[in-house]
């Protein structure tokens, strides 16, 4: 579903930056090993690491609310048509120009509706979220996790890998 206060400019953007960094062979390979429907364009994590960024801090490209910041978070991910679209999305979500905006009831709705999903990537990807928003907010991350009994064991795993006992 196409979001209506989308910051269009941003999306094609990205979308072109993934374009021109597309390996045909090496998406391939991802798209054979991750086994996703969706398709790959081939990037590397170093490379979108090196792309993204200078688009998300560009300020003819600046998201200037949370409503479009969100917005054009959801065009990139529904409106996907390669996976690295959905790791834009991810990299938009927690740029550090937007952490203020960073909604944790938008993480907990997310994980609620993909927590029983029983795919490898989907539970290590919950767990992974969960640790990097340990680093700043440790005792949030622990109460989700004891209050969320449906979490698998690798999610949670994942999520308190890092952390010392509760202070």
């Amino acid at each position: 579903m196409a979001e209506t206060g989308a910051h269009r400019d941003l999306v094609a953007a990205v979308r072109l930056a993934l374009e021109r960094g597309a390996d045909p062979v090496r998406a391939a390979g991802q798209q054979r090993y991750m086994k996703s429907v969706l398709p790959y364009r081939g990037l590397t994590s170093p490379q979108l690491a090196a792309c993204l960024p200078p688009l998300f801090r560009d300020p003819g490209l600046a998201v200037e609310s949370k409503e479009q910041w969100q917005a054009t978070i959801s065009v990139l991910w529904d409106e996907a048509s390669h996976r690295e679209e959905w790791y834009s999305a991810l990299a938009l979500a927690k740029h550090p120009l937007y952490r203020d905006w960073v909604d944790r009831d938008l993480l907990t709705d997310v994980i609620e509706a993909t927590a029983e999903d029983s795919d490898f990537f989907s539970r290590k990807a919950i767990g992974w979220a969960l640790r990097d928003l340990a680093r700043s907010d440790p005792d949030w991350v622990r109460a989700f996790v004891e209050h969320h009994p449906t979490l698998s064991g690798l999610s949670r795993r994942e999520a308190l890998k890092n952390m010392g006992p509760a202070g």
